[in-house]
């Protein structure tokens, strides 16, 4: 990716597809030459742009799993207290029925 690349989130992603039909960084069909036979583009260009979109995916993909391994723990963390209240009111029961 180049030097002064600016990653951008997801939300901010879709607001620009939705504004402008194409994604970020890409060169809009609008702006290639239209021949007889279909479209003229510097293929080392788009790909290049190609490679930078397939990197922010992965980026997206880290940033993803990082959060969705963290809900995870929090998930295990409410579990596990979760089982110890229904063992403490268990026992809070058991001295009420006494």
């Amino acid at each position: 990716m180049k030097y002064d690349y600016k990653f951008n989130d997801l939300s901010s992603v879709s607001d620009f597809i939705a504004s402008n039909r194409h994604l970020p960084g890409i060169t809009p069909i609008s702006d290639l030459e239209k021949t007889e036979t279909g479209y003229s583009f510097n293929v080392s260009e788009l790909s290049i742009q190609l490679l930078e979109k397939t990197e922010e995916l992965f980026l997206h993909v880290i940033e993803q799993q990082k959060e969705l391994d963290a809900k995870e723990g929090r998930i295990e963390e409410l579990e596990s207290e979760m089982s110890d209240m229904a063992k403490r009111l268990e026992a809070l029961e058991a001295l009420l029925t006494k």
